[in-house]
């Protein structure tokens, strides 16, 4: 994904300098943002070999079950492992962005459900 945007930054800087060169100055800088597509994003995820996806937890935990996409009407369940300081939460099967819920147990006892948005789950980069 860096190297496509990087690419399309210089595509854009050249023709902007060939086309400078003819056109009158414009007093304010313009500027134009590319979002990618969540399609775009899970195409490059496959083409930079993203296999796995974490999410980070405010405080230790001592496990987790019921790893899940929300929106999901199946009961198929994501495979989710904790890390060894119970810091993160890494997910195996991630294939399409969504909410995930968890049913996680902390180590100071307390429980809850918690729900991530794909904003705050994260691809881990192959070695």
């Amino acid at each position: 994904m860096k190297n496509s945007i990087l690419l399309l930054g210089l595509s854009l800087g050249i023709l902007q300098f060939t086309y400078a060169q003819d056109t009158p100055k414009i007093e304010q800088k313009q500027t134009i943002d590319v979002v990618p597509s969540a399609k775009e994003l899970d195409r490059d995820s496959d083409v930079m070999g993203i296999k796995y996806h974490q999410i980070y937890l405010e405080k230790p935990a001592e496990s987790i079950k019921n790893v899940r996409y929300k929106e999901s009407e199946t009961t198929d369940e994501l495979d989710g492992e904790l890390s060894e300081d119970g810091l993160k939460i890494l997910l195996l099967n991630y294939t399409r962005r969504g909410r995930v819920l968890i049913d996680i147990t902390y180590k100071d006892g307390t429980t809850e459900e918690m729900s991530k948005g794909s904003c705050f789950i994260d691809p881990v980069p192959p070695m």
